[in-house]
Order: structure tokens, then sequence, then C-alpha cells
């Protein structure tokens, strides 16, 4: 149960860090964050989707 509370706050922090540098122009600071929270929670749905959408916007539609 902490090991659950704990990863919850640390998906929270690089959530808000990855909105934050996505807010601020830096999609690549964002994209590091969504991949750290995928590492946590594989099946995070928001992260998924900023993740697909960078490599669809890069042209990667196999990743995408």
């Amino acid at each position: 149960m902490a090991q659950q509370q704990a990863a919850a706050g640390e998906v929270a922090q690089l959530e808000q860090r990855a909105l934050r540098a996505m807010q601020a122009g830096h999609p690549l600071e964002a994209l590091e964050a969504w991949r750290r929270i995928l590492a946590v929670d594989p099946q995070h749905p928001r992260a998924l989707d900023a993740v697909g959408d960078h490599a669809f916007r890069r042209g990667d539609l196999e990743a995408a």
C-alpha cells in the first residue's frame, strides 16, 4: 500500500513536470517525464496519449 501511494505521488509530480514543460515550449523535456511515468505505470492514459502524439508529430506512425 505504501509503495502504491509513493508511486502515485511520483506519477503526479512527473505529470505536473510534463505539463509545465509543454506549456513552456519544451516538448523533449515533457516527453522524458511522460516516459518516466510509463516506467512506473505502463497503462497511464495521459502519458500513453502524450507519447503517442509526440511520435505521430515526428512522423513515427509505427510508434504512435
